[in-house]
Order: structure tokens, then C-alpha cells, then sequence
């Protein structure tokens, strides 16, 4: 057990000094958005899933299901009330409003994240199922998409030139 210990100790140190190396060479090379994306999330998150990969299916799902509907409302919402603007490297905009480019970083970013919590930290070594629990917050996600129509004043920024 101590050896087991021991390995994640380097593993996580490993990522580390992975994410200090990558930030300068993003610096140097002058990486574009989805450059950046795959060096910062899709490789480390290639490395954890070969290492684990009875987490991909899983992960892969709820990151599809879960994560890229609230990538997409956050970037709507923000997108159409002024907030930011995002510039496209692909040259593909969902909806003529945000870039494809979201959906990769939001996918590759929330797999990453849980993926690294699963690697690392996670003691339940159950991971056939999705928690009982998750059914929320599909129910929140739906909730939010069918009453976005009828309560879309109340989503307005007061600083914004343009009203939804």
C-alpha cells in the first residue's frame, strides 16, 4: 500500500512540473486557443485514462451529458447579453453564437478534472454506475433549458448594451 502511495505521489508531482513545462512552451510557440486546450487538458488527460481506462467510458459520458450542456448555456448567456465575446479558431459558431471550439474545452476540461479526482483521489473503486445522486442535475440542466424562454428578463445584465 505504501509503494501505491508512493507512485501517486510521483504521478501527481509528474503533472505538476507537466503543467509548469507546458505553460512555457505554450508561452514560446504562441499556441492558439485549441493548442492550448489539448496541451493543457487533452494530454493529461490521454496519460490518465491509459492508466485507468475503465474510467473513459464513464467519464466520457457524464462529461458529454453533464458538463457541455452548462458549457453552452454559461457561453450563450454571456455571448448574447455582451458579456464576452470568444473568437473562433475553427471558424465554426453553434447557433451563429459560440465557437465549436467551447465544446472541446469544455469536454476536455470537465473530463480532465474528474478523471483526476477519480485517478487520485477517489476510494470507490465502484465505477460501473453514476451515483443516484446525478439525476439532479440533469434535472436542473432540463429545468433551466425549458424555463430559459419563458423567465429570459430576468437573465439580463444591467451593464449590457444588448437585451435578450
Amino acid at each position: 500500500m505504501r509503494q501505491y502511495q508512493k507512485a501517486k505521489t510521483v504521478e501527481l508531482i509528474s503533472i505538476i512540473i507537466y503543467y509548469l513545462l507546458s505553460t512555457a512552451v505554450i508561452l514560446v510557440i504562441q499556441a492558439d486557443y485549441l493548442g492550448t486546450i489539448i496541451i493543457y487538458a487533452g494530454i493529461p488527460s490521454l496519460y490518465l485514462s491509459l492508466k485507468r481506462p475503465e474510467l473513459i467510458r464513464k467519464t466520457a459520458i457524464y462529461s458529454f451529458f453533464a458538463g457541455l450542456p452548462v458549457v453552452f448555456i454559461t457561453d450563450y448567456l454571456a455571448h448574447v447579453s455582451n458579456t464576452w465575446y470568444e473568437p473562433s479558431v475553427l471558424g465554426v459558431r453553434v447557433l451563429d453564437t459560440f465557437p465549436l471550439d467551447i465544446a472541446i474545452w469544455g469536454f476536455l476540461y470537465v473530463y480532465f478534472i474528474i478523471v483526476f479526482y477519480e485517478y487520485f483521489f477517489d476510494k470507490d473503486r465502484d465505477k460501473k454506475s453514476f451515483s443516484p445522486r446525478v439525476k439532479y442535475e440533469f434535472y436542473l440542466i432540463s429545468a433551466f433549458v425549458f424555463l430559459y424562454p419563458i423567465c429570459v428578463c430576468g437573465l439580463c445584465v444591467p451593464y449590457s448594451s444588448n437585451t435578450l
